[in-house]
């Protein structure tokens, strides 16, 4: 059983490509990141997929990322949007509860 894909801005496409190629993935976590196309249009198109968003409200393409989840058919896909314009890893840092609640998600998923 793949454990969840999680990576930071550029490996998000890869994220969730691999989710695309790998039907024994069973959530995928974008952090600071957008998928490709392709990748994009598998999340939409796999209701029993959650996605799980973290990104910056400054951002650059937070509004994507709305969109990306938005198009999640899966109950449990979150976007968390954090205050400011912090990117990647070092959101947890400026934020430490966001720690906590990427983790409980992940769980929640592979239980």
């Amino acid at each position: 059983m793949a454990q969840p894909q999680s990576v930071a801005d550029c490996g998000a496409p890869g994220a969730a490509d691999l989710a695309a190629r790998r039907r024994d993935v069973r959530a995928v976590l974008l952090l600071s990141g957008l998928p490709s196309l392709g990748g994009s249009a598998y999340l939409a198109a796999t209701p029993s997929l959650p996605v799980f968003g973290i990104y910056a409200e400054g951002d650059f393409g937070a509004d994507s990322m709305r969109r990306v989840i938005g198009a999640s058919k899966h109950p449990q896909s979150t976007l968390k949007v954090i205050p400011g314009s912090g990117h990647g890893v070092e959101l947890f840092a400026q934020h430490p509860e966001l720690q906590r609640a990427t983790v409980t998600c992940l769980q929640d998923q592979v239980k």
